[in-house]
């Protein structure tokens, strides 16, 4: 198995479906995917056992009751389930480019994590992408006058180049590295219970303590987001990045409540 796909969700089956869809129409082929649900619902665990019937890829899920946001507990979960050489994560409102996997292939290597970026579609428009399912609204000239933000990482560039503009790091909803890194660092920290900064900025200091270098495949593994409410505020981050610098300082790159518990 060359590629895990982990997609975390939060109930929003009709999310899920459309990007499982857009797995389904993938460029890059040997893979599986792990659904990291936070949460146990009956519904997901239903909806699962009917596509998997058709689907031309092996669907595992992981579920935890549902005691406030646990996104990576889940996500370590799904790493000791996972088979994959390489770990691509995606978000439960982010449907993938056809290429999404074959360029995250291409480009994943030894001490390099790759990052893609987000098209925002409109609320309308992402209503009715969920309703006619139909991958053709997701071309550029369609795309024009429906994209909130993002519009300019919407160009799938196929030739080989490196991105040096994009300097942002990882987003938690599209990026991809080799297991053995992650296995590295512990997996995520758990400590974080709020949403934002400990999926993706917590990891991305600790991989670059072990000497992960962090390469941009912006225009290259795309993703389009599907519009929803804000589910964090400022108030979180500002709580999250307490608890981020705090452990800068404390230079854990091996975090103590990761795949692993050590303690103190």
């Amino acid at each position: 198995m060359k590629v895990s796909v982990i997609i975390s969700i939060y109930k929003r089956l009709d999310n899920l479906e459309l990007i499982l869809m857009g797995l389904e129409r993938q460029s890059f082929t040997d893979f599986e995917v792990i659904v990291s649900e936070d949460n146990d619902a009956l519904e997901t665990k239903t909806f699962l056992e009917n596509y998997r019937k058709n689907s031309s890829f092996k669907i595992k899920h992981v579920f935890q009751e549902d005691l406030g946001f646990r996104k990576n507990k889940a996500l370590n979960q799904s790493l000791r389930l996972s088979e994959g050489e390489i770990i691509a994560f995606l978000d439960g409102d982010c449907v993938p480019h056809k290429h999404f996997l074959k360029e995250y292939v291409h480009n994943v290597k030894e001490k390099t994590a790759c990052f893609g970026r987000r098209v925002f579609l409109d609320k309308d428009y992402s209503q009715r992408f969920l309703q006619e399912k139909d991958f053709k609204l997701l071309t550029l000239t369609r795309l024009a006058f429906h994209v909130e933000e993002g519009f300019k990482y919407g160009f799938y560039l196929p030739y080989d180049w490196i991105n040096t503009l994009d300097r942002a790091g990882i987003y938690g909803c599209n990026w991809a590295i080799l297991k053995r890194h992650l296995l590295e660092i512990n997996g995520f920290d758990e400590d974080y219970v709020i949403a934002g900064v400990g999926e993706d900025s917590d990891v991305e200091w600790r991989l670059e303590k072990i000497g992960v270098k962090l390469q941009s495949t912006r225009n290259k593994s795309l993703v389009y987001h599907l519009y929803h409410n804000p589910n964090y505020s400022d108030a979180d981050i500002e709580h999250n990045h307490k608890i981020y610098w705090q452990k800068v300082a404390e230079n854990n790159f091996y975090c103590l409540n990761g795949l692993t518990k050590v303690e103190k």
